[in-house]
Formats: structure tokens, C-alpha cells, sequence
């Protein structure tokens, strides 16, 4: 078990924490949560590529990923479930790197099978429930993973998404661990949600060769209680989903994170939280204020932009990384011209990964007092990041008082950088 985390607390001048106070009984609505930033927000400048390219295996030691360079490093991912569906069915999905390179992401999160509850038919695929049948499926991995390899990305490979037998699943998995072995680019997640799935992975995984891919089971310890933590099984990271998806819980819990890895000593990833979805999607319908759900029941999305960027910032500083989960990425596929709630959130979230040093998951947990519970930040030597949940009104200013001062202001008013005044 790690060690506990010790929290310090900034306090805000009175200002401040009345116009929070008003904030908290004023919900933006959806076309207020997807405005762009006020003008004196500036964002930063980006070019056709906000990041780098990834290259290089990385190492874990303790909580961290490490890149190549020895550098902390982040994982800012997309959901991108069907993505290798479409290459084995010949589809060019050169506009979803694109997107996805331009947004600043650098993980996919993908499925190697979907069950027929799925509906992938509904997004155009009818033959991936069991795609390692296939006799060029060996060939097809290798060179899908060498093509995201020469985009500069790397992808989270989830084997297992629904129960078969035994030997079954352990032969499909040992096979994509072969496959993934020569590529520096690829995670294993062995099961998708398998408590909900009934998947043993820790059976399924008894005599795999894991061939020093990183990995991890898929378990997730937020559907145990704290207590029964210990009892959950962990590989060399660790997966959260989020289980509440509502827009008051969906905007923070990404925070656990934090716990677990203190819990378990290994890094951990808010791997699919509440999903973006634009709306007049044909399978969702709207079902309460901002939230829509799957006319079949079964999946929650959400048009609130503001759930998704605090739910990243807060995983950012305190956490592995966070994967963007939304229904064009469920599909495989990236957001239209006319889907902008989507994109906009994409966009937003670039925007916050660039405001975010990949270190704060380094730093030291801080509770800015500003007279709400729902204020979080980190504090590393002389300077502090600061995320304020619920959304404050958009004319909010944060304005700290005692050894801080606002030093920079984030992509949106919510997000914002103090400085020490000592």
C-alpha cells in the first residue's frame, strides 16, 4: 500500500467565495457550458500538433508512467472502440488520426471484439464478435499497430469484451500479448468492465506470457468498497471507470483515482467516464436536463462541455491520465463539422492538457478553501494549479489572499495557475 497523501489548504478573499456560493445554485445550461472561453481567457496558441509524437517504450516506477527521456508522462486518451473494426474491414482512417493528432491526444482506447449486444451494426460493422477467427488477423494487428506507431501514437488494446470459455479467452489473449510484444506503442487491458461482463481475467490471465507489455486486468476497485480494496487484483496499472455518470458526481470523481493509486502502488487511468454526444444521435434520446441515454437501454452521454474539462483537469493533477469517452469514438469515429459538442469538448481538452504540466501528479494535494467542497489543486514549490467544480459564473474571478496570488489564468475561468508571495 502507498503512502497517505497530506493536504494543505489556500484560502480565497470573501469575494471570491461569494461569488462561488452563487455559482453553486446556478448551473450553466448547455448552451452557456459550451460557449467558447471569455476573451480575457486566452488559450494557447497550437499548431497541427499541440504534442510531440510519442516514441519509446515507456517504464512505470510507483505511481508514474516514464517516458524514454526519463520525464513524467501523461495519458491523455480517446475512446476509439471500433477503430480497428474499420481497418480490418479496408476503411481508411487517416480523418480519425488526424483528429485525434490535432486534439492532442496520444491513446486510443480500443476493443479487439464486441458482443452482438453491441449493436455495432447500428454503426456500420457486423463482423467483429470474433475477429481473431479471421486467418489475417495476426497480420492485420501487427500492421494497425504500426500504423498508429508512425502517427506518434499508442493504443490501449482491450481483449476481452464479453464471457467465452476459458481457453478461448486465454488463447486470444496470449496471442495479442505475442503480437503487441514487438511494438513499443501498445497496452493491454485484458477485459472491458468484466465484474459487469462475468469475466475472471485473473483466471483467463493464470499461465499468459504477458512479454513485458504493460497491462492491466480491467478490475476496477470503485465497484468495491474502500475497505474491500485489498482484494482487488492490479498488473502494472490500474483502470476506473466512472459508475455514476450523472453531471453533479461525473465532474470530480475522476479525484479517486488518486486514492487508488495510493491504495495499490501502481499508476491508474480514469479510463471512461460519462460520454459526449452531440445531440439528434438516432439510438439517444434526451432522458433528463443534460443527460441523454440509449434508446435500448444501456449507456449515459452528456452535452454539459464543463463535466468533461473539470473531470480531465482533476484526473490531470492528481492521476495517470484520463480517456475522453464520447459516442463518435464509441463508433470508431471522429466528430462532423455540425458535431460540435463533441469537438468542442476535444478541442477544450487539448487546450487544458497544454495549461497542465504532465508533473502536477507529482505534486501535493491541496483543498482551496473558497467555501464550497468542490475545489481541488495541487502545490509544487512556488506555484499552484487550481480547479473550481461546480462552474463558477462566468463572471467569476478567483482572487486568493495570504501567500498566493493569481498567476495565470486556464482555458476557461475555472482553471487558473496561483503564485507563492513568499
Amino acid at each position: 500500500m502507498g503512502a497517505c497523501h497530506f493536504v494543505t489548504r489556500i484560502r480565497f478573499s470573501v469575494v471570491a467565495v461569494l461569488a462561488l456560493l452563487a455559482a453553486c445554485s446556478s448551473a450553466p445550461t448547455p448552451e452557456a457550458s459550451r460557449q467558447p472561453p471569455p476573451p480575457q481567457q486566452a488559450a494557447a496558441p497550437v499548431s497541427r500538433r499541440p504534442f510531440p509524437p510519442e516514441a519509446g517504450r515507456l517504464r512505470i516506477e510507483g505511481r508514474v508512467f516514464f517516458d524514454a527521456d526519463n520525464k513524467v508522462w501523461r495519458w491523455r486518451g480517446a475512446s476509439q472502440f471500433l477503430l480497428f473494426a474499420r481497418y480490418l474491414n479496408g476503411e481508411d482512417i487517416s480523418p480519425q488520426l488526424d483528429w485525434l493528432v490535432d486534439r492532442g491526444f496520444n491513446v486510443l482506447r480500443l476493443f479487439g471484439e464486441v458482443p452482438g449486444g453491441f449493436h455495432p451494426e447500428d454503426y456500420g460493422i457486423t463482423n467483429y464478435e470474433r475477429p481473431f477467427e479471421r486467418p489475417d488477423f495476426d497480420a492485420r494487428l501487427h500492421a494497425f499497430f504500426e500504423l498508429l506507431a508512425g502517427r506518434g501514437l499508442r493504443c490501449e488494446y482491450t481483449v476481452l469484451t464479453y464471457a467465452d470459455a476459458t481457453e478461448i479467452m486465454r488463447a486470444h489473449v496470449q496471442r495479442v500479448f505475442d503480437i503487441a510484444a514487438s511494438h513499443w506503442n501498445v497496452f493491454v487491458e485484458v477485459a472491458n468492465e468484466p465484474e459487469n461482463n462475468q469475466i475472471d481475467p485473473v483466471t483467463v490471465m493464470q499461465g499468459v506470457n504477458r512479454r513485458g507489455v504493460l497491462s492491466a486486468y480491467g478490475l476496477d476497485p470503485a465497484r468495491a468498497s474502500r475497505g474491500a480494496w485489498n482484494a482487488v487484483r492490479v498488473l502494472d496499472y490500474g483502470t476506473t471507470h466512472d459508475l455514476q455518470r450523472d453531471i453533479e458526481h461525473s465532474a470530480y470523481n475522476t479525484k479517486d483515482a488518486m486514492d487508488m493509486q495510493s491504495a495499490f502502488g501502481v499508476p491508474f487511468v480514469n479510463d471512461e467516464p460519462i460520454g459526449a454526444i452531440d445531440p439528434g444521435h438516432p439510438h439517444f434520446a434526451q432522458s433528463r436536463g443534460e443527460i441523454w441515454g440509449h434508446i435500448g437501454g444501456g449507456g449515459v452521454r452528456t452535452v454539459n462541455r464543463d463535466v468533461f474539462i473539470s473531470a480531465a483537469a482533476i484526473a490531470y493533477l492528481y492521476s495517470a491520465g484520463y480517456t475522453y469517452h464520447f459516442q463518435d469514438g464509441l463508433e470508431g469515429r471522429v466528430p462532423k463539422p455540425t458535431e460540435v459538442v463533441q469537438d468542442g469538448v476535444g478541442t477544450a481538452l487539448r487546450d487544458v492538457a497544454i495549461f497542465l504540466p504532465n508533473d502536477t501528479q507529482l505534486g501535493m494535494p491541496i483543498e482551496p478553501a473558497v467555501g464550497a467542497d468542490r475545489a481541488y489543486g495541487v502545490a509544487q514549490g512556488d506555484r499552484a494549479w487550481v480547479v473550481v467544480v461546480p462552474t463558477p459564473l462566468p463572471a467569476w474571478v478567483p482572487a486568493p489572499v495570504g501567500p498566493w496570488r493569481l498567476d495565470a489564468a486556464g482555458p476557461t475561468p475555472y482553471i487558473f495557475r496561483l503564485a507563492s508571495t513568499k
